[in-house]
């Protein structure tokens, strides 16, 4: 057989073989018939950024919105323990609870025998300063669709947060006929520590950009003990007269525990890696 006819045989086989095994590693990378060359590698690395986007986030770090108008500044890390499984946990500061003071206000307003001087809600004419706090939280994350850390979850969630304030004493030693309090530079400790313990639903976003938008809502229950001042006032009685000379106002503190329901709307914004 002439030489030249088997070289020609020889290199036309193994030309064969070469562009049956790439036509047959990109059909089984992504289902495509007769992909070569540079048809191939296109497709190889368009698989290759799929997939690396549709990888589960492993981690997400956030902050409030809105749980400051109830006095929290939290930062939350969750963290995805399995496709279906996220737990998160959050550390904060407390500062004035604006919510609370609505509240305070509002019950003001409507009571038939209102005492500013025993409100919250007015810290101008108080003597009261408000401290910082403490907030920690602990939050697993159930999540149906086994999408963690996007989509739809239900969580329960168990909260603490502590309300620091100082409160100044009044002073005994004066008589007023004023109907509000004179106060001294000594202060008295006041607190608000509450337990919250809710079971939410919520929907968590993550967008191509890295950033994560959370939107969650529940119910539950509080527990809240607190120590506060408490005024008191005493009416100055002249048997001359017969009539009122004025006030005195005494400085006491309470202590008291109680028991409610508690509703939780919140949406956090942060980012995940």
């Amino acid at each position: 057989m002439n030489k030249n006819l088997l070289l020609f045989i020889f290199f036309i086989t193994i030309i064969s073989f070469r562009a049956s095994g790439q036509e047959k590693s990109a059909n089984d990378y992504d289902g495509q018939k007769h992909i070569t060359g540079t048809d191939y590698s296109y497709y190889k690395k368009k698989r290759v950024r799929e997939s690396t986007e549709a990888k589960p986030q492993a981690n997400v770090v956030k902050t409030s919105l809105t749980s400051w108008l109830s006095g929290c500044i939290p930062v939350y890390y969750e963290r995805r323990v399995t496709p279906w499984l996220g737990l998160q946990g959050g550390l904060g500061i407390t500062t004035r609870d604006f919510m609370a003071n609505l509240r305070d206000d509002i019950y003001y307003i409507y009571s038939t025998n209102p005492v500013a001087y025993n409100n919250y809600a007015f810290y101008s004419t108080q003597g009261r300063k408000t401290a910082l706090g403490v907030y920690v939280s602990f939050q697993p994350k159930f999540y149906p669709r086994k999408n963690a850390l996007g989509g739809f979850f239900v969580s329960p969630m168990l909260e603490y947060k502590r309300f620091d304030y100082t409160a100044e004493y009044t002073d005994q030693s004066i008589t007023s006929d004023e109907s509000q309090p004179t106060y001294v530079a000594k202060t008295m400790p006041e607190y608000r520590n509450t337990v919250d313990f809710t079971v939410n639903v919520g929907w968590q976003w993550l967008f191509q950009s890295k950033v994560s938008l959370e939107l969650m809502m529940g119910a539950g229950f509080r527990k809240l003990w607190e120590q506060r001042r408490v005024i008191n006032q005493t009416n100055v009685y002249n048997p001359v007269s017969g009539y009122n000379d004025g006030y005195i106002y005494t400085t006491n503190a309470l202590w008291s525990t109680s028991y409610r329901p508690e509703f939780n709307l919140t949406l956090n914004i942060g980012g995940y890696f």
